[in-house]
């Protein structure tokens, strides 16, 4: 029950800017508002509302049972799930418009553990696997 309070207060709060610009009727945050493209949109709320992937991946071994049952989609975001939490800051737009840029406070590779080093090769075997 909390989780699911806790992940529709996230959704909210992610879609504030949007509503304040559209409620102000300020010509220029409309637009504004207007210019983003529906897929910033939904990357930002699908991450809202889903979180992680695999929340523990920092501290626990991923099942290759549960990797082998993600689309290419969701491999993409596990893997690079891993890469956030390590403050990595995402150059490419991809990454940026779903994981943000709030949490970005290195450049370069982050350091990672031996855990989430091997968790990040088993997750780009999968990926691999399925032609990603």
């Amino acid at each position: 029950m909390f989780r699911a309070i806790a992940s529709a207060l996230i959704y909210f709060l992610a879609l504030m800017p949007f509503l304040a610009a559209s409620l102000s009727g300020n010509a220029a945050a409309q637009k504004t508002v207007n210019s983003f493209e529906n897929e910033d949109r939904t990357f930002k709320a699908i991450f809202a509302v889903r979180g992680f992937i695999f929340p523990a991946s920092s501290t626990e071994l991923i099942d290759e049972n549960e990797i082998a049952s993600l689309d290419c989609e969701k491999l993409w975001a596990a893997r690079n799930e891993i890469f956030y939490r390590n403050g990595y800051c995402f150059a490419d737009q991809r990454g940026a418009r779903y994981f943000g840029t709030s949490n970005c406070r290195r450049s370069g590779e982050p350091r990672l553990s031996e855990l989430e080093r091997r968790n990040v090769r088993r997750v780009r075997s999968a990926e691999r696997e399925k032609g990603c």
